[in-house]
């Protein structure tokens, strides 16, 4: 027995001594990864020439289309003496084809609208770049072409003639829009290694655009609009890029 008790107290001697070095053990922990994230977060980056941008926005559906963000971005790094910068520029289609049945309650057809929709753009522009470590802070502006051209035709469209009668035909709408765009920017990046960064910018939009809309009734013009606007938007436009460096 009484040799029982040594041992249980020589087993539970053992087990203090155990749980105070690991409890200085984890004490240091804290303080040794903290020195280790500050030198990863302090070492100097290498820039490559190359750099391809995809805007994460529209996969967390936080804007739509009419947003007029970018789906991709490609920088081309450079240096100036001893300032570091990058020249942006970007081309894209897009084009969106919808069509639609709707049927009343003894199924018979009313209506069938199908919409189509195209989007060219074009960007071109230069951003200036300021590097502490993983984390470079840029600013610069964009400058861009749009065109949008929309149709919609619906083949059970109701009218009332000239005599007040309710007429069914076709009902064509076709509007083309072009837009000049300028876009002061800012943004940071951090580099998560020399290939991978995340990055966030923000734009201001100065755009100025004109749009024509015309109606026809069975092959016959019912309106024609022209609209000229400019547009400042300094709000609600953002951009957040995941990039790998060629």
């Amino acid at each position: 027995m009484k040799n029982n008790f040594k041992f249980l107290g020589r087993l539970f001697a053992s087990c203090l001594f155990a749980v105070n070095a690991t409890a200085q053990v984890t004490d240091t922990l804290p303080a040794r990864h903290l020195t280790l994230f500050s030198k990863a977060i302090d070492q100097p980056i290498q820039r490559h020439k190359w750099e391809i941008n995809i805007n994460l926005i529209p996969l967390f559906k936080l804007q739509s289309a009419d947003n007029w963000s970018y789906p991709y971005l490609i920088k081309r790094n450079i240096t100036r003496g001893t300032n570091p910068g990058a020249i942006r520029f970007m081309v894209t289609p897009y084009f969106l084809g919808k069509n639609q049945s709707f049927f009343g309650d003894n199924t018979i057809k009313l209506t069938n609208p199908v919409t189509s929709f195209f989007r060219p753009a074009a960007t071109l522009g230069y951003e200036w770049q300021k590097i502490s470590g993983r984390f470079v802070f840029f600013y610069g502006a964009d400058i861009g072409w749009r065109a949008e051209i929309n149709k919609f035709h619906d083949n059970y469209a109701k009218k009332n003639d000239e005599n007040g009668v309710a007429i069914t035909g076709k009902l064509s709408t076709k509007s083309i829009q072009n837009a000049v765009i300028l876009s002061p920017l800012i943004g940071g990046k951090y580099y998560l290694n020399h290939r991978f960064a995340i990055s966030l910018e923000s734009q201001i939009r100065l755009l100025y655009g004109k749009k024509v809309q015309t109606s026809s009734f069975n092959g016959k013009q019912i309106s024609k609009e022209i609209l000229k606007e400019p547009e400042i938007a300094s709000f609600g436009y953002f951009v957040l890029n995941f990039s790998y460096n060629l």
